[in-house]
């Protein structure tokens, strides 16, 4: 199985200079990859959040980001080093086919990343719902940005990497692997879901 870390070589990524990576985890639902994101891009490997990559984690359901802050609370008060776990992720309820909403995140974007978009969505309901949604992210992304998807069909993939080209990215990678990430967190070490259904994975750059 291709790591995930694979993947984000393939397409080149190479972090900013002088201040730390801004990633958003969009549609993030529980948030629970962000500190993953945070501890990949940070530090380059899947262990603890780094304050070198600070994550926006936006939702448009109010209950799931306050569930994810409920989390965010107990890993507070549950570990030893807990401020320094949650502060690079932080929580937000918005739309983010509302181009107002990036306003409140740290821009530019270095990285975005969409776990499984119902992008077909966009074609039963005949509303550009997913296709604004990440138009609007790389609109974003600084030019060396990346955004990374994930699918649960082929299919699903196919139409989310149209809307990423429309939308002025590069594909660079597109597999037919499992690519979850570890994102169960036990005994202090990040694993992957024992049933993870991510079995197709898109990443593009914005040039």
């Amino acid at each position: 199985m291709e790591h995930f870390a694979e993947v984000v070589k393939k397409t080149d990524y190479t972090p900013p200079k002088g201040r730390p990576v801004h990633i958003l985890n969009l549609a993030s639902g529980n948030g629970t990859e962000s500190y993953v994101l945070s501890a990949f891009f940070g530090s380059g490997q899947f262990l603890l959040p780094s304050n070198k990559a600070l994550v926006d984690s936006v939702d448009i359901s109010k209950t799931t980001i306050e569930g994810a802050l409920e989390d965010q609370s107990d890993y507070l008060r549950n570990f030893p080093n807990g401020s320094e776990f949650v502060g690079p992720v932080r929580f937000s309820t918005g739309d983010a086919t509302q181009s107002e909403l990036f306003d409140s995140l740290r821009l530019p974007l270095d990285v975005v990343w969409i776990r499984h978009p119902n992008v077909t969505e966009d074609l039963v309901g005949g509303r550009p719902i997913w296709k604004t949604l990440i138009r609007n992210a790389v609109d974003q992304l600084r030019p060396g940005g990346i955004v990374i998807m994930t699918h649960y069909s082929k299919y699903e993939g196919e139409i989310a990497d149209s809307f990423l080209s429309q939308a002025g990215a590069e594909i660079l990678v597109n597999s037919e692997e499992n690519q979850q990430i570890p994102s169960e967190l036990k005994r202090g070490k990040w694993e992957a879901p024992k049933d993870p259904r991510d079995l197709f994975i898109t990443a593009g750059i914005k040039p």
